[in-house]
């Protein structure tokens, strides 16, 4: 794929680039436009030394609708451990979960969008496997890995699980997450409150009893962050 740096300063992918992600900093590259009208993106990661990562280590699809719902990102590929490499064959290997960048970096990518907007990010890849079989088994969204994940990167306005098992033009499977409207945000915190709680009450299926585990001990650390983030809420009220 060819690859140019985005040049129109007010594109809203541009804002990532406007600031360092940890020690690193993120360059948007563009690529082709997709039947949809989605434009493929990639991001560069450079170092403070200036060693960088010869092709993206994310790449994705960024829509702008005519409406904010119709507004999305999606990110479709990541390495997670990319290569950045130098004159004089300088090379060193970033590591984005063990130096805690995975989180902001979706963080930034949900900033670029508009309330209603949604951010969608791929589970098929080994990585979210554990994610996987959760959604399989009908755990809610919110109580897997990648859930949290999307609702502390901010979207929390609700979930639509993309899973297409015959394939099709959508793509891969896909967990979207919507950025909510600030007047909207206690009433969404409230529904997946009563959601995840609605989960931990119920008896534990015998199936897969390793991953309902996980996933119910998880569920009590997002009732706990959310209601961190309803008294938050209520008191700016």
């Amino acid at each position: 794929m060819s690859w140019q740096e985005l040049a129109d300063p007010g594109h809203p992918l541009a804002a990532l680039a406007a600031r360092p992600l940890g020690q690193y900093r993120l360059t948007v590259l563009t690529g082709p436009t997709t039947r949809t009208g989605a434009r493929t993106f990639g991001l560069r990661l450079t170092d403070p030394d200036g060693l960088a990562t010869a092709e993206p280590f994310l790449i994705g699809l960024f829509r702008p609708g005519r409406r904010p719902a119709e507004t999305w990102v999606e990110v479709d590929w990541v390495d997670f451990r990319p290569v950045l490499t130098g004159r004089d064959g300088a090379r060193r290997v970033a590591d984005l979960e063990a130096e805690g960048l995975l989180e902001p970096l979706l963080g930034r990518l949900a900033e670029t969008l508009p309330p209603g907007g949604s951010l969608m990010v791929e589970y098929a890849s080994p990585r979210w496997q554990e994610t996987a079989r959760a959604l399989a088994l009908g755990v809610p969204p919110a109580a897997t890995e990648l859930g949290f994940l999307l609702i502390r990167a901010g979207c929390l306005g609700g979930f639509k699980d993309w899973y297409f098992a015959e394939g099709g033009w959508e793509g891969p499977r896909k967990l979207q997450a919507f950025r909510p409207d600030p007047a909207r945000l206690g009433e969404r915190i409230s529904r997946l409150l009563a959601e995840l709680e609605g989960y931990i009450a119920k008896e534990q299926p015998e199936t897969a009893p390793d991953v309902n585990a996980v996933c119910r001990a998880r569920a009590r650390q997002v009732v706990e962050y959310l209601r961190g983030l309803l008294g938050r809420e209520g008191g700016a009220g």
